[in-house]
């Protein structure tokens, strides 16, 4: 999709060079010359400190990694995730773990397992309402009424329960069955039974 978008930009441009040449005046040229380059360079500089300096900013650790790799061999399944929190991830030092650093789809496209609910950034672009899905994963996480979660994970099917130092789960899991399968230390994964 991106080389089509570049093949397309470059005939958008030259219409904008068509409308430039078709001002009359030299003045009228110039300022919107110099108006596109203005909001060019406004547009880059936001994404410029992303991509400057000496630290990445985000990061994928080992024992994640390993935990990603563990689920990818585990039969296929639905997996929950916790969901992303500006708020608890700002404490996290740089680079920070991708589970701190943004809402993505970092644990579909490494363990080839579908989530529930992830990439909230690329769902708010295309206008997805996901807002009652990420109740449901905030209530998850947060709520000890264990027949409420074990009707969650029933009714949307969820077989994987993934941790992050960052988000635990409230409840004692053994109350719901649930089987640990995977302890990094850092990542839990909890199969559901």
């Amino acid at each position: 999709m991106y080389y089509s978008l570049f093949v397309f930009s470059l005939f958008s441009g030259r219409g904008v060079l068509n409308v430039i040449n078709k001002i009359s005046s030299s003045f009228g040229r110039k300022l919107i010359f110099l108006i596109i380059i203005i909001f060019t360079l406004l547009t880059t500089v936001g994404s410029i400190r992303e991509h400057t300096g000496f630290w990445a900013s985000g990061r994928i650790g080992y024992t994640e990694l390993r935990a990603l790799e563990f689920l990818r061999a585990a039969p296929r399944g639905v997996v929950i995730s916790p969901y992303f929190d500006k708020n608890s991830s700002s404490s996290v030092l740089s680079p920070k773990p991708l589970y701190a650093y943004a809402s993505t789809a970092y644990i579909s496209a490494l363990s080839g397992q579908p989530e529930y609910l992830s990439d909230t950034i690329n769902l708010d672009i295309t206008g997805y309402d996901y807002q009652k899905r990420a109740k449901n994963i905030q209530r998850f996480y947060n709520t000890t009424d264990t027949n409420w979660a074990k009707n969650y994970l029933q009714q949307n099917e969820i077989k994987y329960i993934y941790e992050t130092p960052l988000k635990r789960m409230k409840f004692d899991p053994n109350s719901l069955s649930l089987t640990k399968i995977f302890d990094s230390g850092e990542i839990n994964i909890y199969k559901t039974n």
